[in-house]
């Protein structure tokens, strides 16, 4: 399920397996013996961990990033890689690991707009808990200042209003 690519020191891919195929919809006759920077770009983030990994050595455990396909697509990859080398230590190239994450990324957006969604709808319950409370107010005293009026008191039709409203 992972995909696989390798590189030389030259930068140049050495092997793309089908599933590296597969995820990023490349053919793997048409990437073999190209540079990092044909097939991906030299400002891509595979080239940046490309040269993290061969001038620096760093080995990257688990890198997560979105990569554009060549079809103007775009993927969350999950990206591995490790250092090659010969029978004698010398390094001679790197490999890159990949995993499609586009698919589990999409449902952790889901679940965040849920909670998202969840947090509104709360504070929302609260705000309209608190509105009703104070409009019970204003009602119950719009009730008490009807009961001190005496008929046709000019106030008695605004608080007639007030009372039809609330």
């Amino acid at each position: 399920a992972s995909g696989v690519i390798t590189f030389n020191q030259g930068r140049v891919v050495t092997t793309f397996n089908a599933a590296a195929a597969r995820i990023l919809e490349m053919d793997p006759q048409s990437v073999i013996g190209k540079t990092c920077a044909d097939v991906f770009s030299s400002d891509s983030k595979v080239a940046t961990l490309l040269e993290d990994c061969l001038v620096r050595g760093e080995v990257i455990t688990r890198e997560q990033f979105e990569l554009e396909r060549p079809d103007g697509g775009r993927i969350w990859v999950g990206v591995s890689t490790s250092l090659l080398k010969d029978r004698t230590g010398r390094l001679i190239g790197t490999t890159f690991v990949c995993t499609d994450l586009t698919e589990i990324r999409d449902l952790q957006e889901q679940v965040e707009l849920r909670e998202r969604m969840t947090v509104l709808g709360e504070m929302s319950a609260g705000i309209a808990h608190e509105f009703r409370n104070f409009m019970g107010t204003i009602l119950g005293a719009a009730k008490l200042i009807a009961k001190q009026l005496r008929p046709g008191d000019p106030t008695q039709e605004t608080l007639q209003t007030i009372l039809h409203v609330i």
